[in-house]
């Protein structure tokens, strides 16, 4: 369905099909535009490895930071375009634990690392929002290349013409989440907390049963694959 069409749905099931509307139709596509957010966040909807403004990032000389998409929920892999070994994906407790070890030959964790330089060899995701610590601090200018799981790409607005999940079945599922945040809003005339409730509570188990089909889905890939090689 296109976002018109789910608006529409949406309308009919929730008795709004008559202007003056309950709910703009501004508020409407804000509830679509943040049920498909919070589904593809819950569901690692959208795999992705070659939009080059969500997986890839600058990295500078010098400069520990790299700058990270906001749309990106997950980092599964990186690489910078320099070298062929993938960083090690870790945590700052990781890192503080010497879990940044010398597998890669080129330094040991523990004390210090934070302060060294030289090639990056692992790239910790949790010190700060929307960017990653790169460890050694590089000296040299590169790119950082990455596969991702990551939000939708554009807005929904009224102005919209299509979905980036296309799956009728799931799309369906956004009704619910839709439900879900025009029900809580602050308003006497629409506001009701158990019905509310109820929505989420099915938005979340519908977002669940994605999350499993998907992750099905994609070991049968993978294990289909590694059968070919």
């Amino acid at each position: 369905m296109t976002p018109a069409e789910l608006v529409k749905q949406f309308r009919r099931e929730v008795d709004d099909r008559v202007a003056p509307y309950l709910w703009s139709e501004e508020d409407v596509y804000h509830y679509l535009d943040v049920a498909q957010r919070e589904m593809a966040r819950s569901t690692l909807y959208f795999p992705d490895s070659t939009t080059a403004d969500v997986c890839q990032a600058t990295v500078i000389a010098d400069e520990e930071w790299v700058e990270l998409s906001p749309l990106i929920v997950e980092i599964r892999r990186a690489k910078l375009s320099s070298q062929r070994q993938p960083l090690k994906i870790t945590t700052l407790d990781k890192a503080e634990q010497s879990f940044l070890s010398d597998d890669y030959g080129a330094f040991a964790g523990g004390a210090g690392w934070d302060d060294r330089t030289g090639t990056p060899r692992a790239l910790i995701t949790d010190m700060e929002i929307d960017k990653g610590r790169l460890v050694p601090i590089p000296t040299e200018a590169d790119t950082l290349e990455m596969s991702v799981y990551r939000l939708p790409l554009n807005t929904v607005t009224t102005a919209s013409t299509e979905l980036e999940i296309t799956d009728a079945r799931h799309q369906r599922h956004l009704l619910l989440g839709m439900k879900a945040l025009a029900y809580d809003v602050h308003d006497a005339d629409v506001r009701n907390e158990v019905l509310a409730l109820d929505y989420r509570a099915r938005f979340e188990a519908a977002c669940r049963e994605v999350k499993w089909e998907l992750l099905r889905r994609r070991d049968k890939q993978w294990t289909t694959r590694s059968a070919w090689v």
